[in-house]
């Protein structure tokens, strides 16, 4: 099963696509906005843009790369969200991308996922395990995409270990054949340094048109169902204030049900 389509933000996409076309399009890239416009699913599209090697327009959705990238599964396209800690805070890089490739798989089979539960974290096993990844030529295509999903969430320090001083440096410095694209909610929890690093682009919230394209997919609906949110579409509408995601939040929703 794919992932779910994507909607809204043409002007956006637009304007990576030129960028990308032009050959200027930054390598550390900071995408922030309210949270449930689709922040994630646009940097996996831009992911796949820029591994696209299928006919005009790209993504083409029909070449290995973008069949790969939306299965979830393009060894090329790492995708790091907050998970629960490891029991073993030592683990090798290949068990932690092991736990997200199967974290990962279930967010493609459901489709819509929930916010992170608070003691869920980008811990620095991760960050340590994506800095050595960096370092190592692409697997298939000609670069190698970084994604950090509620980059907010990243804990860069624990203990003694510090991975902060790297992953710095792989912000200033990228690899030639990679591009790092982190999302936050929150870009102002993010430590100046960091900050200082990205290009940030604000994701605005949708259109009236493209929230009703996103409810309109079965597993958006199915998720509203099972986090108890609001029934109606019109009601859906509403409360989602141009940011449908929010609506699988369940105390996010039920907050803003009360205020409209």
């Amino acid at each position: 099963m794919p992932l779910l389509p994507i909607h809204g933000h043409h002007t956006l996409r637009a304007r990576f696509d030129d960028a990308i076309r032009r050959d200027v399009l930054p390598g550390s890239l900071l995408l922030h906005g309210p949270a449930g416009v689709g922040k994630q699913r646009l940097a996996l599209w831009l992911g796949q843009r820029l591994l696209c090697t299928g006919e005009v327009p790209r993504p083409c959705g029909a070449c290995q790369h973008c069949r790969y990238a939306l299965a979830g599964g393009h060894p090329d396209i790492h995708w790091f969200f907050p998970r629960p800690r490891l029991k073993d805070a030592d683990a090798a890089a290949s068990k932690i991308f092991d736990d997200f490739r199967e974290a990962i798989g279930e967010r493609v089979k459901t489709g819509v996922y929930a916010p992170p539960a608070p003691e869920e974290g980008i811990y620095v096993s991760t960050m340590r395990a994506m800095v050595q990844s960096a370092s190592l030529a692409p697997a298939l295509a000609a670069r190698k995409i970084y994604i950090l999903g509620e980059a907010e969430r990243m804990v860069l320090r624990e203990g003694s270990e510090d991975a902060a001083g790297a992953f710095l440096k792989l912000l200033e410095e990228p690899p030639e054949k990679a591009n790092i694209i982190l999302t936050s909610s929150e870009p102002g929890a993010l430590i100046p340094t960091i900050r200082s690093r990205l290009v940030a682009v604000r994701v605005p919230a949708m259109g009236s048109a493209d929230v009703d394209a996103v409810l309109a997919e079965p597993a958006m609906q199915a998720a509203i169902g099972a986090a108890g949110g609001p029934k109606s579409r019109e009601e859906q509408r509403r409360v989602a204030n141009g940011a449908p995601g929010s609506l699988v939040g369940g105390a996010e929703w039920a907050d803003a049900l009360a205020r409209a």
